[in-house]
């Protein structure tokens, strides 16, 4: 009220200063040139002025007027005076009200239409950006905060959002402008829109569905509703729930096309698990079932030599299945559609000694060697699957270097991420071949080893990596053997 006030006060006084300027300029040059002929010209001048600077055709049409009244009354004799009657005088004065009121039309409609020019391009310049923005929204809830956003910047009005996200319990996430005076839209209304799909005005509100025909997706609601907010206004807004509607249902498609892409993978993952799975544990059942039943049947016959061979085989073989089994016990505890792991922050050098523990135990004639920084590096991690990595490849290195070889074992930092070296001194492996160690499909002959592959090793070790954070890399080493390093994030760690 206040503003409109002003606008008033303002185009008054630019109407009337217009009219008093164009008056004296006209009587001056009456008293310098002794004519009138340019009376008319100056009046029309005032009303193109006003008409430009002025809101609407009110004041033109009243610019029109007044010109008409001040040039009979300062330009016609009697001067100062008004007099419509003489000969003459009413066509004069008629012909110039109509030019000036043409000229006003014409230069308010021109300004009409420039400002509406001006106001589409601001709008689709706005919408535009509103559309970048969705673009890097992944989520339903996320392009309704950014619509949410747009309109606080372009609608002075309470709003609120009203989105289904199908849970029957709770059929609307609500998001709004907070504002402690208004209460909430009637939730039935809200669902009356939501149903018909049709913009509804009640009880000041104004009810727009966020809808991409077919798919209704939510509802706008406008609070304080009234005659500032056009039609015109809910032609935006309508328009502003449709680019939403489009952004919500592109969302949807991602995230189901992502979850397609995922399941495929699983499933493609989870047949080549299964493959190397009956791959690797049919080979040493194999060989436990054949020498068990070597040492029934032979019986006595057999020496203590035969018999401490087949029974070392055995032992060998039960060996490898507790660590695929203790592998597979790892795949369990990584979700498998986020690849997350419960993280809690520990002690690098502590994991490691208790790998290398374990490893000992295991390979009491390997040379294992550890090299640990001054620093004490704490990291967010799962525990027991950081340990496994750690043990799988020294496992891996001892299969392919040699159980009697020399593996060393490294923490350092670089940047914010802590790395564990693992080293061997074998004849490594060539160089295009090293991206595939990681691989689950890669083939057996890759190691050169005829009897077993990686099985569940080295692929495991990658994801259980990827699921903290970090990377799983190998390379060559100038001076012979594989160097096989792994990252972890030195993030910050929140204690509850």
């Amino acid at each position: 009220m206040f503003e409109n006030k002003k606008v008033f006060i303002r185009d008054l006084i630019i109407t009337i200063g217009s009219i008093a300027v164009c008056s004296f300029a006209a009587m001056f040059f009456r008293v310098v040139w002794g004519g009138t002929d340019l009376v008319c010209t100056a009046y029309i001048l005032a009303v193109v002025i006003v008409a430009r600077l002025t809101n609407g055709y009110f004041w033109g049409i009243l610019t029109s007027f007044l010109g008409v009244v001040a040039a009979n009354y300062f330009f016609t004799y009697p001067y100062f005076y008004f007099n419509f009657v003489l000969p003459g005088y009413k066509p004069t004065f008629m012909v110039m009200f109509i030019i000036s009121l043409t000229v006003s039309m014409l230069m308010a409609n021109s300004k009409v239409a420039t400002l509406s020019s001006k106001e589409r391009e601001r709008k689709s310049e706005s919408l535009n950006k509103l559309n970048r923005e969705f673009s890097s929204c992944t989520d339903a809830r996320q392009v309704i905060d950014t619509t949410l956003k747009f309109l606080k910047k372009n609608i002075d009005f309470q709003i609120y959002i009203y989105l289904d996200e199908g849970d029957k319990n709770k059929p609307y996430v609500v998001s709004s402008l907070p504002n402690e005076s208004e209460t909430e839209p009637d939730r039935a209304v809200v669902y009356y829109t939501y149903v018909n799909g049709k913009v509804l005005i009640r009880d000041d509100r104004a009810y727009v569905p966020i809808m991409a025909d077919p798919d209704i997706y939510g509802v706008i609601v406008i609070n304080k509703y009234d005659v500032n907010f056009t039609t015109r206004g809910i032609l935006l807004l309508e328009l502003i729930a449709n680019q939403t509607a489009l952004a919500i249902k592109l969302t949807k498609a991602w995230e189901a096309q992502k979850t397609a892409l995922m399941e495929a993978e699983r499933e493609r993952t989870r047949n080549t698990l299964l493959r190397s799975i009956s791959h690797d544990l049919r080979t040493p059942l194999t060989s436990i079932w054949g020498a068990g039943n070597a040492i029934i049947e032979a019986g006595n016959n057999m020496s203590n030599e035969e018999k401490y061979k087949l029974v070392k085989d055995i032992n060998e073989e039960a060996r490898w299945l507790n660590q695929m089994v203790e592998n597979l016990l790892a795949v369990t505890k990584i979700d498998a559609k986020t690849e997350m792991v419960k993280k809690s922050p520990e002690v690098i050098e502590e994991i490691i000694e208790e790998a290398v523990s374990r490893l000992k135990t295991r390979f009491p004639s390997g040379d294992i060697h550890v090299k640990i920084p001054t620093e004490v590096l704490v990291a967010p991690m799962d525990q027991t699957l950081i340990k496994q990595v750690i043990i799988n490849i020294v496992e891996n290195s001892f299969k392919h270097a040699g159980y009697d070889s020399k593996v060393s074992i490294e923490l350092s930092k670089k940047d914010d991420m802590a790395v564990i070296s693992i080293e061997d001194n074998g004849l490594g492996i060539a160089d295009d071949m090293i991206a595939q160690l990681f691989d689950m499909n890669m083939s057996d002959n890759i190691t050169g080893d005829e009897k077993r592959g990686y099985g569940l090793g080295l692929p495991l070790c990658k994801s259980i990596v990827k699921a903290h954070g970090g990377i799983l890399a190998g390379e060559n080493m100038e001076g012979g053997g594989l160097r096989l390093y792994f990252t972890i994030p030195l993030e910050e760690v929140c204690y509850e």
